[in-house]
C-alpha cells in the first residue's frame, strides 16, 4: 500500500520540534528554572487553537482504532517506531505506513475548508456553552 501525501507534507519522523529528542514524549517538557513564562495568548488565539484541536481530534477519530493507537503511541507518547512495532507484533515499516496514512489524512482534513467536523454530544464539549446541558433530562 502506497500513501501519497499532500504537496510539501513530510512524514519521515526525523524532523522534531526544537528541543525534543527522539523517543521522548512531545508534551511532557519541563520549564528550565529561571526561565520566564511565555506571554498569555490572546482570546482570539485561544479560540482558533481550540477550533484547530477540535478539527484534529475529529480527523483522528475517523481513522481505524489500530491507526489511532499507533499514532498515539508514536506521536503523542514518543515511543520509537521499532518499539511500537514490537509491542503490536507488526513490522517497523507497517508502523511507518500507519503514521504516514494518519498524517496525510489529518493534513487533508485540516486543509479542507469545506469539511465540518461532527458535533459531539458530550457534556464537556467546549463549543456547547451549556446550551445542551438539560438535553435528555426528564421533565
Amino acid at each position: 500500500m502506497r500513501v501519497s501525501l499532500p504537496h510539501g507534507a513530510q512524514c519521515s519522523g526525523r524532523r522534531l520540534p526544537v528541543g525534543q529528542k527522539p523517543g521522548k514524549p512531545l508534551f511532557l517538557g519541563r520549564r528550565r528554572s529561571g526561565a520566564s513564562a511565555p506571554p498569555a495568548p490572546s482570546a482570539e488565539t485561544v479560540l482558533l487553537d481550540r477550533e484547530a484541536l477540535a478539527r484534529l481530534t475529529a480527523a483522528l477519530s475517523e481513522l481505524s482504532h489500530r491507526c489511532q493507537e499507533i499514532v498515539r503511541m508514536h506521536r503523542v507518547e514518543g515511543i520509537p517506531m521499532g518499539d511500537v512495532a514490537e509491542k503490536l507484533g507488526i513490522s517497523r515499516q507497517m508502523v511507518g505506513r500507519y503514521v504516514a496514512q494518519a498524517m496525510a489524512h489529518c493534513h487533508a482534513r485540516m486543509d479542507d475548508e469545506n469539511w465540518i467536523p461532527p458535533v459531539s454530544d458530550r457534556k464537556d464539549n467546549p463549543s456547547d456553552n451549556g446550551h445542551n446541558a438539560d438535553r435528555g433530562a426528564e421533565k
